[in-house]
């Protein structure tokens, strides 16, 4: 229930900035945000040496059961182009 009451409370902050600032306002800075978090991401992947990263995590389900779960990542940096 905390995750659905997240949710609607997210939906009542997004309803009211469109009520506010219009939809294409709200539009346009999402894609915003969007486009800076991908280029800071870029920035920071450009600094990183060639080569791979693993790692390894628990993780609490989602789900009913609230099992854990291993995630596993690997990233591989060729570098950019």
């Amino acid at each position: 229930m905390l995750i659905y009451g997240s949710i609607m409370k997210a939906q009542e902050d997004v309803c009211g900035l469109v009520d506010k600032y219009g939809l294409d306002t709200v539009k346009n800075c999402c894609e915003k945000m969007i486009r800076a978090g991908e280029e800071a991401m870029r920035r920071e992947i450009e600094k990183s040496r060639t080569g791979s990263i693993r790692g390894k995590r628990r993780s609490i389900g989602m789900d009913d059961t609230q099992q854990t779960r291993l995630v596993r990542v690997k990233l591989t940096v060729n570098g950019m182009k």
